[in-house]
């Protein structure tokens, strides 16, 4: 699907050649990299934001970089495990000196790096529990959970493309608790 999309975004002519590589080992979970003085520490998420999250530590640094697990400013956006990201953010890491997100601005503490995200996130699975609970099939359980999260939007940059979709994916895996 990625590279029928990059395709069609390239074009053909730009794309002769381009194959995606294929995964031919999987390391242990964490996995160290040497870069030759620099050691970063690779480390699998369970589905969270998406079924495949990494994040890095730099061991020199104490740096962590995140990717998507850690959305500050910009909506998050559920394609993973509702439960699987807030039960992600309730593990933290050893205190790394930094953290750098996927989106917005670095944090110094966990708190401050996952506060306003988890808050979304509990916000959202909450008000898809009470829609399940009241027996609101899908197609009236989103619009009333984007009602809901409405005193939200904001504090979430493109909230209004955003959380008719993460509702959506909420009550799909939420409906089979």
């Amino acid at each position: 699907m990625f590279l029928d999309n990059l395709t069609r975004i390239a074009g053909d002519a730009a794309m002769v050649g381009t194959a995606l590589p294929q995964v031919t080992a999987i390391p242990e979970n964490p996995f160290r990299v040497d870069l030759g003085g620099r050691e970063l520490e690779l480390r699998a998420a369970p589905p969270a934001h998406t079924d495949a999250d990494l994040t890095v530590r730099d061991l020199g640094t104490g740096t962590l970089f995140t990717g998507d697990l850690v959305f500050r400013g910009l909506t998050p956006v559920v394609d993973g495990s509702l439960n699987g990201w807030l039960d992600w953010m309730g593990d933290p890491p050893a205190e790394p000196a930094l953290i750098v997100p996927g989106h917005g601005r670095v944090a110094t503490t966990w708190p401050e790096a996952v506060m306003a995200q988890h808050g979304f996130l509990t916000a959202l699975r909450d008000a898809v529990r009470d829609q399940i609970a009241a027996g609101a099939p899908m197609s009236a359980a989103v619009p009333a959970v984007v009602a809901a999260m409405a005193p939200l939007a904001g504090d979430w940059v493109a909230f209004d493309d955003t959380v008719a979709r993460d509702a959506t994916a909420a009550y799909q895996e939420l409906e089979w608790e």
